[in-house]
């Protein structure tokens, strides 16, 4: 049996249909395949059986059926249950309470969370993360300890030459390759930090400019940073987290004093919040109308959101440490560090989640 399930919430792209659509539709702009042809919400944003998750009895849809009641939750916009994000779009000026602040944040940390760029990028992450939690592991008295007992006079030996296995990759932390991606499921678990951050940060609701739309994608929550534009971070000063909500409003949240406010967009600042959209795209974009500029900026868009595979540490060594003094115990010596990020972005990349 088929079971189509939504990595982008088809209540949320349902805001995305402009009255002008005559079929009610959107139109998806691929980055492999161009402009494609006009699709209902239903086949947006979704693939089988996504969130399928394998245990030792076989695959099962937990993690799909729970974010279902949280969409159910956060997504209602019926007259008597409609939620803040519902508000947001619909009402003219609207100023939520803080417990809608809260629930708009959640929002967006529930959309950014259960994308295909954050599953993916949690999943190399996660790979890389055990490989070094291993290597480390394997000089602590505890693995010389188990190695003295197995190997006895040769344990130094075999652990040195282990350690060496772990940096050249040949020896490995790894699953198997229908696993790679549930691994990359554990984005969810920064939801609350990043709904708690962004309660802590300035909100704009904002407003297209009355000639134009926004747009959204298969990565609609877009983090960006002008100090470090490839590697945005949540608690850098001049990070911005764009969300549009609808063709019409979007919700933008920066560093300052905090607060709310209402803003109306001019015609080439909606456009630049839609060239994000594009540019932190996994590979589509979803438009209200079709445009022909969309359809070139999707095609001339090079910047790829997800990082690669870490590869070998010796690479991580290699290509992207630097000295730098560091503290010890008899004071600061010249050290090493590694850009862990700089180096996920370098490595191959891999197609774990398996989309058109």
């Amino acid at each position: 049996m088929k079971d189509n399930q939504h990595y982008i919430t088809k209540a949320y792209l349902d805001k995305f249909t402009h009255p002008e659509s005559k079929h009610n539709v959107l139109y998806p702009y691929s980055r492999t395949q161009g402009s494609r042809k006009p699709t209902g919400t239903r086949n947006l944003g979704s693939a089988e059986r996504f969130y399928e998750i394998y245990d030792g009895n076989g695959p099962i849809n937990k993690l799909d059926e729970e974010r279902k009641l949280i969409e159910s939750a956060l997504f209602a916009s019926g007259k008597n249950s409609a939620g803040a994000l519902a508000k947001a779009v619909y009402e003219q000026g609207f100023v939520p309470t803080p417990r809608e602040r809260h629930e708009l944040g959640r929002v967006a940390a529930f959309l950014r969370c259960g994308s295909p760029v954050q599953i993916h990028n949690t999943s190399m992450m996660c790979l890389m993360a055990h490989q070094v939690y291993l290597f480390k592991q394997m000089n602590s008295d505890l693995a010389k300890d188990l190695y003295r007992t197995k190997y006895g006079e040769q344990a130094e030996e075999k652990l040195q030459d282990d350690r060496e296995a772990l940096l050249q990759g040949t020896l490995c932390v790894d699953v198997k390759d229908e696993q790679q991606k549930q691994l990359g499921f554990f984005s969810y678990q920064s939801e609350e930090l990043i709904t708690n951050t962004l309660h802590e940060m300035k909100l704009t609701i904002c407003t297209s400019h009355y000639t134009s739309f926004f747009l959204t994608s298969d990565n609609p929550v877009v983090m960006t940073s002008r100090t470090q534009p490839k590697s945005p971070g949540l608690r850098l000063k001049d990070t911005e987290i764009w969300l549009p909500v609808s063709y019409r409003k979007g919700l933008l949240w920066r560093w300052g004093n905090g607060g709310i406010d209402n803003d109306t967009f001019g015609a080439s600042q909606t456009r630049s919040m839609n060239r994000r959209v594009i540019q932190w795209s996994y590979n589509h974009v979803y438009s209200p109308l079709r445009q022909e500029w969309i359809a070139d900026a999707v095609a001339s868009n090079v910047f790829n959101p997800c990082y690669g595979h870490y590869g070998t540490l010796q690479r991580f060594l290699d290509d992207h440490a630097a000295p730098m003094l560091v503290d010890s115990p008899s004071g600061p010596r010249l050290g090493e560090v590694v850009d862990l990020l700089a180096g996920l972005r370098s490595g191959a990349k891999l197609d774990i989640l398996k989309l058109k």
